[in-house]
């Protein structure tokens, strides 16, 4: 028996019945053998067969007037099979059927017969397609589905001898470009593949399984618009982009806008998901908010005192709002300056209202 690399070929039979078959094929035959002018050859030698697959056997050495092909299997000698209408120079293989089977043929020209030496017909055997899970991800026995947290990759391995016409599958669909022995997964599906050993590319083996995945399901970054100001959903870090661009400072929660255009959030939850936001297009008018040019509050950012500067004079009711619209404090004023020490860090809001009007600026407190 000869065995490849992979311990999934064999030859069914040993060439020494070849020899043991020669030796007797008089006997089995009933044909005696003459001492004719010619030499008749079967051929090819070594022929492996690939499952499913097809070859073909030729005698060749003289002009045959009659010939006719035998098979032999190889451990009982009362069963020869003369093949029916085999009686031409050329025999037609079939792996499912001719593979394990000695051939030989008697061939006569001029009324002179002689028996050709055996061939050896063999086939591959493979075993069934394996495959090899690795990678991160948490197998739950009960529902037979790995789980992959944030972050997690999955691995499958095609192992040998497939290793060639891979194609993997995810929910039945070819995945494409995935035609190597390794796949990575991180997200969830239900995956599967197939492929070719090298020896018989026309071959294809089936993984007989599918094999589930979850992913952790991210919902995508959240933005809200107050006023000229953008607020993200809560994570543990941000990253703010205008137009595709990242901005290199805006990390944080909030978002002071600087122009008209396309905003854009990713943000990265404790877990390490990351989420990434619908493009927000934030534009004067679609938040409600009119800047007033002849009302502004300084310094920004300020650490205790603000003070406004506009047009109007006598008393004012001074309203301080947080970026989430909470009203923090009321009170009456006429010096335009206001204490703001007791404020939390943040974006903040100061609306004055004076003769029936009402005007709003942005500030942020900090330290």
């Amino acid at each position: 028996m000869q065995q490849n690399n992979f311990d999934c070929i064999f030859e069914t039979v040993t060439m020494k019945k070849a020899i043991l078959l020669i030796a007797l094929t008089v006997g089995v035959t009933g044909i005696t053998q003459a001492q004719c002018d010619f030499d008749v050859t079967v051929g090819p030698q070594g022929i492996l067969l690939c499952p499913g697959g097809t070859g073909e056997l030729t005698a060749t050495g003289a002009d045959f007037d009659e010939i006719q092909w035998y098979s032999w299997l190889g451990y009982d000698w009362a069963i020869v099979n003369t093949l029916d209408g085999a009686t031409s120079d050329t025999f037609a293989l079939q792996q499912f059927d001719h593979s394990g089977f000695y051939f030989w043929v008697s061939a006569t020209v001029d009324g002179c017969t002689e028996n050709s030496d055996t061939v050896l017909v063999d086939g591959y055997v493979f075993n069934g397609v394996t495959v090899q899970n690795g990678g991160e991800g948490t197998f739950d026995a009960n529902t037979g589905i790995t789980n992959l947290a944030c972050g997690d990759t999955a691995t499958l391995e095609m192992m040998p001898p497939y290793t060639t016409n891979i194609v993997w599958f995810k929910d039945d669909e070819p995945i494409p470009g995935e035609n190597s022995f390794i796949l990575e997964i991180t997200e969830s599906g239900s995956y599967t593949v197939t492929g070719s050993p090298e020896n018989c590319p026309d071959y294809t083996g089936f993984f007989g399984f599918s094999l589930i995945y979850e992913a952790v399901i991210v919902p995508p970054s959240l933005i809200t618009a107050s006023n000229d100001t953008l607020f993200a959903s809560p994570a543990a870090s941000y990253q703010w982009y205008f137009e595709g661009v990242a901005l290199p400072t805006a990390t944080d929660s909030f978002l002071v806008v600087s122009g008209n255009g396309s905003y854009v959030l990713k943000t990265v939850t404790e877990d390490s998901c990351i989420s990434v936001s619908e493009p927000f297009v934030f534009t004067s008018s679609s938040t409600g908010f009119v800047s007033a040019s002849d009302f502004t509050v300084m310094p920004v950012p300020a650490m205790d005192f603000i003070r406004w500067v506009a047009p109007a004079t006598g008393p004012a009711e001074v309203r301080i709002t947080d970026s989430s619209g909470r009203l923090i404090r009321v009170m009456n004023h006429n010096s335009g300056i206001v204490d703001v020490s007791i404020l939390e860090n943040g974006v903040y809001f100061l609306t004055i209202l004076t003769n029936g009007e009402s005007k709003t600026a942005r500030f942020i407190k900090t330290n």
